[in-house]
């Protein structure tokens, strides 16, 4: 038997009984499912292509981006010992 809770009003609020059923693919349709789609089955890209120049540009900025994040925590560690070497443990 399910346990009854006492806050428990009966509303539905997200409906799992179909969450078991998950279709297995059968091996008839192996076959097709690995197949290439062909040029009108294809999904249009959502973005433009970038030039190298551009694809250079952003790997700079990202890179730029980490190592200015990996700088705040170095910079910060470095105080947080600093701080424990003159301060804390005096």
């Amino acid at each position: 038997m399910a346990k009854q809770h006492d806050d428990d009003d009966g509303r539905v609020i997200f409906d799992m009984s179909g969450l078991n059923d998950i279709s297995k693919p059968s091996l008839e349709n192996l076959g097709e499912a690995r197949k290439k789609p062909n040029k009108s089955e294809r999904r249009q890209r959502p973005y433009v292509e970038m030039s190298n120049s551009d694809a250079r540009k952003a790997a700079f900025s990202a890179t730029l981006a980490a190592l200015l994040v990996a700088g705040v925590f170095i910079v910060g560690i470095g105080l947080f010992i600093l701080f424990c070497v003159y301060v804390w443990f005096r």
